[in-house]
């Protein structure tokens, strides 16, 4: 498990990788997973990855397990039906490690 990182801008990437993907897993939970955009709102996929994309080179250098892991399970979203909240929720402790101080006790609450 990653510790704390010292970079503070370590921290914010992996904290806002960390909410996109803890909207995704909220939105498995409740059977609502929107995977394309729709009325010009992006899906919670679609979502996951430019926030993936936006926190890559910050995360990649001192984490690229990390970042594989992550890419690996929103690629193979619709896949892995059966074991994709599974392999989230390890991919959030790790971020929520990483993210330390920075992370919220209790996310907000999503409609």
């Amino acid at each position: 498990m990653p510790s704390v990182d010292e970079d503070p801008n370590v921290r914010r990437a992996a904290f806002d990788l960390y909410v996109a993907l803890h909207c995704l897993a909220d939105s498995q939970s409740l059977g609502l997973v929107i995977t394309s955009a729709r009325d010009k709102i992006p899906g919670d996929i679609h979502d996951a990855l430019t926030q993936l994309d936006r926190c890559r080179d910050m995360l990649s250098p001192g984490h690229p397990d990390l970042v594989h892991m992550a890419q690996e399970v929103v690629f193979t979203w619709e896949e892995h039906r059966t074991d994709r909240l599974a392999q989230l929720m390890t991919l959030l402790d790790e971020l929520a490690a990483i993210a330390g101080s920075s992370l919220p006790l209790q996310l907000p609450p999503t409609s």
